[in-house]
């Protein structure tokens, strides 16, 4: 070592300091890209807006729709073991609980039960395809219910304005 000039060794050191420093560089840049590539696909994955489908659509093709954020209208009945979206009023009244898919409440419907209660609403939550409610009834769940309103459409008025408007 002592046959290499000092200035020599000095810049030795220096060029694999250097060569550290650009490796460790590389890395964290890859690693704050791979870090930020999962938050925002998270973040893409929870604001996913939800996709707006039929009951029937639903029941019929359970699998593709499990684990995503659906829109869906339907008649809603709220009773002790028996929470859940119905085809149509006649499919409750008739007990035909494979027309519907079990509820499993949520956020959105939080202190709005006497207005929803055997209407027909709209729901947005997580439809979850391997869970079939009480006593396994029904034909799926929708779950962490994000919105709960009832589905207030008149077609009547609505054929009424129009026909104004055609005057």
């Amino acid at each position: 070592m002592s046959s290499i000039p000092r200035v020599v060794r000095s810049k030795m050191r220096a060029s694999r300091v250097m060569i550290k420093v650009r490796a460790l560089s590389i890395i964290g840049v890859a690693l704050f890209a791979c870090v930020l590539l999962i938050v925002l696909s998270v973040v893409a994955h929870r604001t996913a807006d939800p996709t707006d489908v039929s009951l029937i659509q639903l029941i019929s093709n359970a699998d593709k729709y499990d684990g995503k954020a659906v829109r869906v209208i339907g008649f809603l009945r709220l009773e002790f073991e028996g929470n859940a979206l119905y085809l149509h009023r006649e499919d409750y009244e008739q007990s035909m609980t494979k027309n519907a898919i079990w509820v499993d409440g949520g956020p959105g419907m939080d202190g709005k039960g006497n207005q929803l209660d055997k209407k027909y609403v709209l729901l947005e939550g997580t439809f979850d395809a391997k869970h079939y409610g009480h006593m396994d009834l029904f034909s799926g769940e929708i779950r962490q219910v994000k919105r709960a309103e009832p589905w207030a459409f008149d077609r009547l008025k609505k054929n009424l304005a129009i026909d104004r408007l055609n005057q």
